[in-house]
């Protein structure tokens, strides 16, 4: 056989693979290794870093990646990356509280007492032209629907909602939100669930129907003005915010501690600004970014996410850094200490409020850009209450070990302020442990945003709401929960010999009081025909007299019988005819008991018969 001819292999060609490091693995080498060759091989420590470090699952900010012609861009911020800088030498930002007016309420009627109605509270913030606009856009929607739609089952049979009316309205639909709930709102009308989940009190405001209605067309704007930005994704609820927001800003001034997060309104509807947050409650809704008092929850400035904003940006600061300084920017400037987690807070970010004149506190992740890498630990080498800290330019960034490492960063913490902390071990033993004062003033203080979102929370399986309906009763709810707390400046809480007046308390009495004496014209037509029924007709009952075809003449009367018996057996001695009851007899008896009973001149036995258990007597 021939030989087969050697043919050339192509030479090997030898694969060098890049050998990649993931966070967890760049800080276990940063912090084993000595030596430079992690440098070397995996480039500068912020190729395996992400810049935008989020505790959520949704973090889609246009603006963080692209920005339009109409941002408005800050002047940025020096920042110098060097690790160098941080040093155990402790510098934080002393300036002391300096807000324009005293804290508490402000700007409001001199006439305000303990016993002032909660509707006027609720005023300071719901105007009469809010109710007035509200109205009339509602009637507008409606009257536009029917010339649409001429065969809307609602629209054809609509009447003009007044201001009473809609006010009622609104405190019926506040009600279904945290006093009686139930899966849809026809249910609240209806009577087939069983006496024990009956609500007539709905019945007695309103008709099914009519609620249904004015729900349907219920609108704060005129969706067919052609001046109207329909690019905001905000702008059937847009004017209402606009009004709102800065009526919160005019009647009260916080106290120093602010808290600033995040906030759901619940929604599954198909929507462009929906978010998820898995850390959440609710976890499916429209995100609201909240500024609240910390000690009392009160909403101070709000931002809902609609993607892409056209307000400020700070190119240095990212989206989420710019949210914070837009909320803020209504406190600049008078040393206010704003408390964040760890979701907004970066080095860069408290530089950034400290030329603002505002302080902050609040956790940190250790991938945020110029955050020291060198005071990253790992478990195995702290033991609980454990802690570390490094200063620069008035930034203390702070590690305390509670079950696993914890990072903190302030502005106007020493670093080294020592507290304690409560601590329960296996055993069910409870022992003291140390932690950095930030730590402390961290846990009590950040809870304000949390707060108002747990007591303005509305009601979130009813999946047939729209979302322009949820904000309008959002802003409600927000507008209840503040006038509860300037209240409170007025009227003690908790009375002597008396129980906490809670914030839903509040809530019933503003219920009460915007339905008033109010009863929708339906159900007033339809009690009135149950009065137009004579008297003659009413309270028959089935007992009537007759007369038998059979009746002879001998029956006796069963009430004079058993007058006559039982006086008899009382008195043997005495004859028939000196027993006083003589046994009447008669021919008519009850159509009902077919009991035979006297009808004449002064008896009384037909009665007797019917209305007395011992009907002898």
């Amino acid at each position: 056989m021939p030989k087969r001819k050697a043919v050339d292999k192509p030479p090997v060609k030898t694969v060098v693979h890049k050998k990649k490091y993931s966070l967890a693995q760049a800080r276990a080498k940063i912090l084993d290794s000595d030596s430079e060759s992690l440098a070397s091989s995996c480039g500068d420590l912020s190729d395996v870093e992400s810049e935008s470090g989020d505790d959520t699952d949704v973090y889609d900010y246009g603006s963080s990646t692209a920005s339009s012609s109409t941002d408005l861009r800050a002047t940025a911020v020096p920042v110098s990356s060097g690790s160098g800088r941080w040093s155990k030498q402790i510098s934080y930002s002393a300036d002391a509280f300096q807000p324009c007016h005293s804290p508490g309420v402000r700007d409001v009627p001199p006439d305000l007492s303990a016993e002032t109605k909660v509707l006027e509270f609720l005023s300071l913030f719901i105007s009469p032209d809010i109710w007035v606009r509200m109205t009339e856009m509602t009637n507008l929607r409606a009257a536009q629907t029917r010339h649409s739609q001429p065969k809307d089952y609602y629209a054809s049979q609509w009447t003009d909602l007044t201001v009473d009316e809609l006010k009622a309205f609104l405190g019926v639909r506040l009600s279904m939100e945290y006093g009686v709930i139930k899966r849809r709102l026809e249910l609240y009308f209806g009577k087939k669930s069983g006496f024990l989940f009956d609500t007539p009190g709905y019945r007695n405001v309103f008709t099914r129907d009519r609620f249904l209605a004015i729900w349907k067309f219920l609108h704060y704007i005129d969706e067919e003005d052609q001046d109207i930005d329909k690019s905001d994704k905000l702008y059937k609820v847009r004017p209402l915010i606009d009004s709102l927001v800065p009526k919160f800003r005019e009647r009260y001034v916080p106290s120093q501690d602010m808290s600033l997060d995040e906030g759901m309104i619940p929604t599954k509807n198909r929507l462009s600004i929906k978010q998820y947050m898995k850390s959440k409650p609710t976890k499916w809704g429209i995100k609201a970014f909240l500024l609240c008092e910390s000690s009392t929850g009160y909403i101070y400035n709000v931002e809902i996410y609609t993607g892409k904003s056209d307000g400020l940006f700070v190119p240095e600061l990212g989206a989420t850094g710019s949210v914070v300084v837009r909320l803020a920017s209504c406190i600049e400037g008078q040393n206010y200490r704003i408390f964040m987690d760890r979701f907004y807070n970066s080095p860069i970010l408290s530089r950034y409020l400290l030329t603002m004149k505002l302080q902050s506190c609040g956790t940190i992740q250790v991938n945020r850009k110029d955050f020291p890498k060198q005071l990253i630990k790992r478990k195995k080498d702290m033991k609980r209450g454990d802690h570390d800290y490094l200063c620069c330019e008035k930034v203390s960034v702070v590690v305390w070990c509670d079950r696993a490492p914890i990072y903190f960063i302030s502005t106007f913490h020493d670093p080294s302020a020592v507290s304690f902390v409560r601590r329960k071990n296996k055993d069910g033993s409870v022992t003291q442990v140390s932690c950095p004062q930030i730590t402390t003033d961290y846990t009590t203080s950040m809870g304000g945003c949390d707060r108002n979102d747990q007591m303005t929370k509305l009601y979130k399986t009813r999946k047939h709401y729209r979302w322009p309906r949820r904000m309008i009763m959002k802003c409600l709810m927000w507008c209840c929960y503040n006038s509860y707390i300037i209240e409170g400046h007025f009227r003690p809480r908790k009375p002597t010999g008396k129980r906490l007046r809670t914030f839903y308390d509040f809530l019933d009495e503003v219920c009460m009081s915007l339905i008033g004496d109010f009863r929708s014209t339906s159900v007033l037509r339809r009690r009135s025909v149950t009065n137009l029924i004579e008297p003659r007709l009413q309270n028959v009952g089935n007992h009537h007299p007759e007369r038998p075809v059979d009746a002879t003449g001998n029956q006796t009367c069963a009430v004079c019988r058993e007058k006559a018996n039982r006086f008899a057996a009382a008195h043997p001695g005495t004859v028939a005819k000196n027993n006083p009851f003589k046994k009447a007899k008669t021919v008519f008896r009850c159509s009902s008991c077919l009991t035979y009973l006297c009808i004449r001149e002064g008896s009384s036995c037909w009665l007797d018969f019917h209305s007395k258990v011992q009907y002898w007597r």
